[in-house]
């Protein structure tokens, strides 16, 4: 693999596709305050039902989940949330990387606003020692494969005679390649949320 190729691409995209980058970064700030706001919106029961499929964390303190079910867990969100992206920039329909984004933001607000809201305190150190850490690392990830998946369905117009023409350097391959190394990143991520944030749990909790 000649790396300064790989590198000089990356380089290419992130100048040329900085639009998109900054796009999904208010587009996931815009869902992170829309979830936080939505805590004083809703009852708990809503606020339970939503929980129990954006929260891996609300399983943990009511069922007390194993470590390698967390993990579990966490890894088929995320890997499902990447696929998704991946096969969104192959199909040519980048309109939807931004309704992900915006879901996983709101997502990510009323967890933390649910967190902080229940436990007070407690909740607020558990946002910070148990679920803060992982989203450094899941935050850029999602974005960056977000705007790779918006530079891959741009890649394709049509002409005015409805012929497809190819517009960007990139290639599926190249493709694949940046979408597998900023997963790597994302796995770290996930390793982090199934072993090291229960301990804080647990010792918060």
């Amino acid at each position: 693999m000649n790396l300064t190729k790989y590198k000089r691409l990356l380089e290419n995209h992130i100048e040329n596709g900085f639009v998109f980058y900054f796009s999904l970064m208010i587009i996931f700030i815009t869902g992170v305050v829309i979830g936080s706001v939505m805590i004083k919106l809703l009852d708990t029961e809503i606020q339970e039902k939503i929980l129990n499929y954006t929260s891996v964390y609300f399983h943990s303190f009511n069922n007390n989940l194993l470590n390698l079910s967390i993990f579990k867990t966490c890894l088929l969100f995320r890997t499902i949330t990447i696929m998704v992206m991946y096969i969104i920039g192959l199909l040519n329909i980048g309109i939807l990387i931004p309704i992900l984004i915006l879901v996983q933001g709101g997502a990510l607000g009323f967890n933390v606003g649910y967190i902080i809201n229940y436990f007070g305190f407690k909740g607020f150190l558990i946002s910070i020692f148990a679920y803060f850490p992982q989203h450094v690392i899941f935050i850029p990830s999602l974005i960056i494969l977000g705007a790779l998946s918006m530079t891959m369905a741009n890649k394709y117009k049509l002409s005015s005679n409805k012929r497809v023409f190819r517009i960007k350097k990139m290639n599926v391959f190249e493709y694949t390649i940046f979408n597998i190394i900023f997963s790597c990143f994302v796995l770290i991520g996930i390793l982090y949320e199934g072993y090291i944030a229960p301990i804080f749990l647990n010792m918060i909790t």
